[in-house]
């Protein structure tokens, strides 16, 4: 009994330093518990906080969901598509030579198109429509170059009739990006000085795939809007469209 009643008071010591102990314990834990508890709240209020941050931005710059996803994914697409330059040779005037069988070579970089040839005129008609696609950073785009030339058509080395050029940034600029029912003054590039070579009427316009070309009224007086093209000829840059 005197050795139970010394492992009674010895387990009580142990109880009450325990019991000391591990008030000093309770007492840290609870300030541990409760630094904890307002850290996991502070945690929570940021977690929320980012997540209102996320909302915000999502409303911001476009909600995750699918219906704004797929239209995103579309609009990313269209812009992709690479843009189209269509040119339309209608018809030549005053093409200087004689017994001449013009022809009209298109060149944009290093791709090149051409109309049919038409046999002994000085003032053919084409009407023939041409499209071009524009593949690369669309940052280069406006500094490509058209160039349209007329040519006197040989079996053997065609020979330059007259020519001009204009940059794409030019077209772009323009009403609708395009220039319509315009006459181009023809000249010769290594001397300009001899004059004009001709007048050439084009449509040229620089838009994306699944845009609309704006109609414009076309001009009637053909003999009109020539002199009024040379005159205009006189006072510009002859490398580019006459306005």
């Amino acid at each position: 009994k005197g050795l139970f009643g010394g492992m009674k008071m010895k387990k009580k010591k142990k109880g009450e330093k325990g019991l000391t102990i591990a008030n000093k314990d309770a007492l840290g834990d609870h300030d541990e518990n409760e630094n904890l508890h307002h850290d996991t709240l502070g945690r929570q209020e940021e977690g929320e906080e980012d997540l209102m941050n996320s909302n915000a931005l999502s409303s911001a710059f476009g909600s995750v969901s699918p219906e704004r996803k797929r239209f995103s994914l579309e609009k990313y697409v269209r812009c992709l598509c690479p843009p189209q330059i269509a040119i339309t040779i209608t018809e030549a005037r005053q093409l200087v030579g004689e017994n001449i069988d013009p022809i009209v070579i298109i060149e944009i970089g290093d791709e090149k198109k051409q109309t049919t040839v038409k046999e002994g005129t000085n003032a053919p008609f084409y009407n023939e429509y041409f499209v071009f696609e524009f593949i690369g950073p669309q940052v280069f785009l406006f500094d490509k170059i058209i160039n349209i030339s007329v040519m006197h058509h040989k079996l053997i080395g065609s020979v330059l009739i007259g020519s001009f050029k204009v940059d794409l940034g030019t077209v772009y600029a323009q009403p609708g990006h395009q220039f319509c029912d315009k006459w181009a003054v023809l000249t010769d590039p290594a001397d300009i000085r001899t004059g004009t070579k001709g007048y050439l009427k084009c449509d040229i316009s620089v838009t994306g795939k699944g845009d609309t070309i704006q109609a414009t009224q076309k001009t009637v007086d053909t003999e009109e809007q020539i002199e009024k093209y040379f005159n205009s000829f006189l006072h510009l840059n002859p490398s580019l469209l006459s306005t």
